[in-house]
């Protein structure tokens, strides 16, 4: 086809009634430009530095198991600290060993180091006390009371079928006095629990029982 032909190929021939182009092939329209970057090239995804990532898996006289040394293998150049073949022994100064001493002769049942002294000797807080003492002394007044209580129950009952009122303020007092030194044992097991903080650990005492 002669470009002459071409284009009168590409006029119209003819209208519709509403004013439309007819043609003899309908023109092919020219590709639109592709926004969308080819596949070689589109870039590689760009991947995220990670110390964890990047670490090495393995390295000459190194230990690189993130499970027992993962700060040392993600910094495998950095020295944190350097210790001398023969380390020099600790000089603790005088104020210091004072202290240790007056620590030690102070509370001579904690093994504590050399140059440790307690700070802090934390005890139970008396409140704690309030719930023995109640107890022990519930248990006494209702003791008591029966006590007082049973020679008026004596007369009323058959004579043979009940101790007589001195046997049973004996056994009044015997029970009365195991009270009071279960609520003794009790307030002694509380007061035992201490709480110690010396300068270089933590020291709990824990008691639940004679």
């Amino acid at each position: 086809m002669n470009p002459e032909e071409q284009e009168n190929a590409q006029k119209p021939v003819a209208y519709d009634p509403e004013g439309r182009p007819l043609y003899y092939h309908p023109p092919i329209p020219a590709p639109a430009p592709s926004s969308a970057p080819s596949s070689d090239q589109v870039a590689a995804p760009a991947k995220s530095v990670s110390h964890i990532t990047s670490k090495p898996e393995k390295l000459e006289g190194q230990n690189f198991n993130p499970q027992i040394r993962a700060q040392y293998a993600n910094e495998p150049d950095l020295m944190h600290t350097t210790r001398p073949l023969e380390p020099a022994p600790f000089q603790a100064s005088p104020e210091l060993m004072e202290r240790h001493r007056a620590s030690k002769e102070r509370y001579p049942y904690l093994n504590i180091s050399e140059a440790e002294f307690v700070i802090l000797d934390i005890k139970r807080h008396p409140i704690g006390m309030l719930t023995p003492i109640a107890i022990t002394g519930a248990l006494l007044v209702a003791i008591f009371a029966f006590a007082s209580f049973y020679p008026s129950m004596y007369d009323l009952s058959a004579d043979g079928i009940m101790p007589p009122p001195v046997a049973m303020f004996g056994i009044a007092l015997l029970f009365s006095a195991l009270v009071v030194l279960g609520g003794a044992v009790a307030l002694w097991v509380y007061l035992q629990n201490q709480f110690f903080m010396t300068n270089e650990s933590v020291i709990q005492e824990v008691q639940e029982s004679l």
